[in-house]
C-alpha cells in the first residue's frame, strides 16, 4: 500500500451551521465528532472530538453523524446521505456543483502490488477502504447471536462503499460493452434480466477479475465484494419481477390461520410491512416469504394466489424446481455468512459462482424465467 492525497465529497444534512449559520463546505468549517450516546433515551450525554489521525476521514458507514462547526463549537447532527473519492481539486468542485455538501482533502491507501497496469485504478484505491470496513464490520457483529442480523448489519454497513465502487466504474467504464461470466453463463436468460441487474452482474465480475490478480501477491485477499454484488442483482431481480408487483395490487396482507412457526411469523410482518408502509424487504426476507407462504404444502393465502397466476410456470419453478428452497439454500451458503466468517475466499467466491449459473441449482436461471 502507498499512500496518496485525494479529496472525500460528502453530501449531508444540514449544510450549514444552524447557530452560526456558517456553511459547512470546507475542512476549515467543520470536523466530524464522536459522541456517547444514551440507547433508551436516545441523547447525546458527552460529545468527544475524534483523533487527529481519524479527523481527516469520514465514517461514511452511518447514517446519522455529529460534526463540529470550527467557527462557533457548535456540535451537530447531521444525516449523511452520499459520498465520493476524487483525486483533484478540480473534480471535488465539480460534485459540489452537482449537488454534493463539502470538500475534505483526505489521505487514502493504494494498493500498490508491482503489476503495473493489470489492477484497474478504481480497485487500487477502494480495495483498502472495503477490506479494513469488512473487518469493522465482522468485529461489531461478532456479539449477536442471530446469524441473520448479523448479515444485514454487515451488508447495511459495506453499501456506502459498494455504492462508491458502482460510481467510479460506471465513470470508467461501459458496462454493456464489456464481457462477463454472467453474461455468458445465463446465454439467451441474459436478456430476461434487468439493466440494473446486468450492470450489477458485470461490477461482480470486474471485482473477481482485479481480486484474482491481487491474489497472487495477497494470498488471503477478501473475495466478499462480488459476493455481496451477486446478492444484491438477485435482490434486484427478486423485487422487481414478484415483491414490487404484489406490493402495487395489495396495499395490505392478512393470514387468517393459525401461526405457530417463526419464520411465517416473520413472513407476515415483512408483507404486512411491504403492502401497508412500502418497506422494501431484504433477499433473506422475500427468500423466506417465497419458502413459507407460497409453496404447494402451505395454507392458501394471497401472496400465494399472486404468485400462482403472476409466475410463468409455477408447477415447474414451485414444484420440480423447487425454486423457494433454492432461494433459502443460497441465504444460507452466501448471503447470512459473509457477516459471520472471517474472509471469503476465492474458492467460496467461485461456489457461489456454481449456485447462481451452472447445475444442478442455476439459481439465476430459475429467477429469469420467474415471468
Amino acid at each position: 500500500m502507498k499512500e496518496i492525497n485525494a479529496y472525500l465529497v460528502p453530501r449531508f444534512s444540514p449544510e450549514q451551521c444552524p447557530k452560526c449559520l456558517n456553511s459547512f463546505k470546507e475542512s476549515s468549517d467543520f470536523q466530524p465528532v464522536a459522541v456517547q450516546v444514551k440507547a433508551e433515551l436516545v441523547e447525546v450525554v458527552h460529545p468527544q472530538l475524534v483523533g487527529v489521525e481519524q479527523s481527516v476521514a469520514w465514517n461514511g458507514e452511518n447514517l446519522i453523524q455529529f460534526v463540529e462547526c470550527l467557527h462557533c463549537h457548535n456540535i451537530t447532527m447531521i444525516v449523511n446521505l452520499d459520498q465520493r473519492y476524487v483525486l483533484t481539486l478540480q473534480e471535488a468542485e465539480e460534485s459540489i456543483n452537482q449537488g454534493f455538501t463539502a470538500i475534505m482533502p483526505v489521505t487514502i491507501k493504494q494498493v500498490d502490488s508491482g503489476m503495473g497496469e493489470q489492477l484497474s485504478f478504481w480497485f487500487q484505491i477502494t480495495y483498502d477502504r472495503l477490506h479494513n470496513q469488512a473487518l469493522l464490520l465482522r468485529d461489531s457483529v461478532s456479539s449477536l447471536e442471530d446469524n441473520t442480523e448479523k448479515a444485514n448489519r454487515f451488508e447495511k454497513g459495506m453499501n456506502p462503499i459498494m455504492s462508491d465502487i458502482i460510481r467510479e466504474i460506471k465513470k470508467d467504464q461501459k458496462l454493456d460493452k464489456l464481457y462477463c461470466v454472467a453474461r455468458n453463463a445465463l446465454k439467451n436468460d441474459w436478456e430476461k434480466i434487468s439493466l440494473d441487474s446486468q450492470e450489477l452482474l458485470i461490477i461482480a465480475n470486474l471485482i473477481r477479475d482485479d481480486l484474482l490478480i491481487y491474489s497472487q501477491i495477497k494470498p488471503d485477499v477478501d473475495f466478499v465484494a462480488p459476493v455481496l454484488f451477486y446478492a444484491k442483482a438477485i435482490e434486484n431481480e427478486l423485487y422487481t419481477k414478484v415483491f414490487k408487483p404484489f406490493a402495487e395490487v395489495s396495499n395490505s396482507f392478512n393470514y387468517e390461520y393459525e401461526v405457530n412457526s417463526p419464520l411465517l411469523k416473520e413472513s407476515i410482518r415483512s408483507l404486512k410491512q411491504l403492502c401497508e408502509k412500502g418497506r422494501k424487504p431484504n433477499l433473506g426476507e422475500m427468500a423466506n416469504c417465497l419458502n413459507t407462504l407460497s409453496s404447494p404444502r402451505v395454507l392458501g393465502n394471497w401472496f400465494r394466489t399472486f404468485i400462482r397466476t403472476h409466475i410463468r410456470d409455477y408447477e415447474y419453478l414451485f414444484v420440480e424446481q423447487v425454486f423457494p428452497q433454492r432461494m433459502v439454500g443460497f441465504i444460507n451458503a452466501y448471503r447470512n455468512r459473509w457477516g459471520i466468517i472471517g474472509p471469503l475466499t476465492r474458492r467460496e467466491c467461485e461456489r457461489c459462482e456454481e449456485y447462481l449459473f451452472y447445475n444442478p441449482v442455476k439459481l439465476l436461471h430459475l429467477l429469469a424465467d420467474v415471468i
